[in-house]
């Protein structure tokens, strides 16, 4: 069984500068939407879960990063290197702005809604 640090780990790293590790964020967790994370390093990292509302990463690395099953919706990305940064079944609608990507990948998992059933047809 894999232990992950907390959100509580994950601002305290975020403070310090650095974030690396494997974070489980509870979505519930409000601290870090509409946060501001400026000058971040994080490396090696695994962000499984978190809703990054609304939140700017400006001057930030990302080097060797997985945000799996977070949410990015209205994120902004200013001056940020990316190398090996991977954005795994996200909820996403972010801005790019003034960055340096070497390596980046962007999977989704999209739900497609029955058709036939919203028309009230039989399948």
């Amino acid at each position: 069984m894999e232990i992950y640090l907390t959100s509580k780990d994950f601002i305290h790293q975020v403070e310090n500068k650095t974030v690396t590790g494997k974070f489980l964020i509870n979505s519930s967790d409000e601290s870090i939407q509409d946060m501001d994370f400026k000058g971040v390093l994080f490396k090696d990292a695994e962000i499984h879960g978190g809703e990054f509302v609304s939140g700017s990463f400006i001057n930030c690395t990302f080097d060797n990063v997985i945000f799996n099953k977070s949410s990015l919706v209205g994120v902004n990305f200013n001056r940020c290197n990316f190398k090996k940064c991977t954005f795994n079944k996200t909820q996403h609608d972010f801005g790019m702005d003034n960055c340096v990507i070497d390596r980046f990948q962007l999977t989704t998992f999209f739900h497609f809604p029955n058709v036939k059933a919203e028309l009230g047809e039989e399948e």
